[in-house]
């Protein structure tokens, strides 16, 4: 999941969805404490879908 605030966050985590969250977005950047990664733009969203970023709370 994508999301720029919070509640994306928990909610998607109810659900047992990661989160990757938008920078650029309505949120805070605190707000993406529980989200496996952060992106500061659209286009760095690609990598991270890709999965050529390595998942920050299983390092692989």
């Amino acid at each position: 999941m994508v999301g720029d605030r919070i509640y994306d966050v928990e909610g998607a985590a109810t659900l047992g969805m990661p989160t990757v969250f938008a920078l650029w977005g309505y949120g805070e950047p605190h707000e993406s404490a529980n989200a496996i990664a952060a992106a500061s733009s659209p286009s760095g969203l690609l990598p991270l879908l890709q999965g050529t970023m390595q998942d920050s709370t299983t390092g692989q």
